[in-house]
């Protein structure tokens, strides 16, 4: 059945409360964009806590480019880094990717990368064959991962075609464009149907495109208690 992760916007909005699912084995890798202020942060969390939940031997690798306060709580985890420690938590994902693949590791247990604003960790390596060397870590994992049961989790204010090697955008089978997008990232995200959507989403509200088709209007919904969220994410990254 997969993951229950957001509402459906048009049958919120009459009080009736569907649940739409997230099946990873199907549609792995997740993209979600939105600018300051459209709730992105909140929804990502959000899914996090419902993998721990729902996939209860999934372990979760957290990338933290932004460094704010809002992942304070996973302060100390193994696999927990922010800023300039992005490099090294991306290679040891990569790494356990890596050992899938050649055989190494034989479990099935998911394991999942999130990477909050890696767009921007793109655009801070100067160094240009770094900055290939890391984009095709991305683009190798976009392309086999789902074989191996490993997924990306990738949010950002813009998702550029520059930050992916060899159209490996494109694999980013479940896309989420919160509050109202821009005219740019409407085109990048949901050219297909760009005239169905319309200008009147707000913070955690959007769309969402599930393998390229099925546009859906989608609401994010809230938490009651942010401390067991809290703890549910720190369980996965720490398992």
């Amino acid at each position: 059945m997969g993951i229950p992760f957001l509402l459906d916007d048009r049958l919120a909005a009459m009080g009736i409360r569907k649940e739409i699912f997230w099946c990873p084995d199907t549609a792995p890798h997740a993209l979600i964009v939105g600018a300051t202020g459209s709730g992105k942060s909140y929804c990502c969390q959000l899914l996090l806590g419902k993998i721990s939940i729902y996939e209860p031997t999934a372990k979760i690798t957290v990338l933290d480019y932004k460094g704010d306060r809002d992942m304070n709580y996973l302060s100390g985890c193994e696999r927990f880094k922010r800023y300039s420690e992005c490099c090294e938590g991306l290679e040891q994902f990569y790494q356990a990717f890596l050992a899938r693949q050649s055989g190494e590791d034989t479990s099935r247990a998911p394991l999942f990368l999130y990477f909050d604003e890696f767009s921007s960790y793109f655009n801070n390596i100067e160094d240009k064959k770094i900055l290939e060397q890391e984009k095709r870590k991305f683009a190798t994992i976009l392309f086999l991962g789902r074989s191996f049961r490993v997924f990306l989790i990738c949010s950002c204010q813009r998702a550029d075609a520059a930050y992916f090697s060899n159209g490996a955008r494109d694999n980013f089978n479940l896309v989420i464009g919160l509050s109202n997008m821009s005219s740019e990232a409407q085109t990048m995200l949901f050219h297909e149907y760009k005239s169905e959507l319309k200008p009147d989403r707000g913070r955690g509200t959007g769309y969402m495109l599930t393998n390229g088709c099925n546009l859906q209007a989608v609401r994010v919904p809230s938490v009651n208690n942010i401390e067991k969220l809290h703890t549910a994410i720190k369980q996965a990254v720490t398992r």
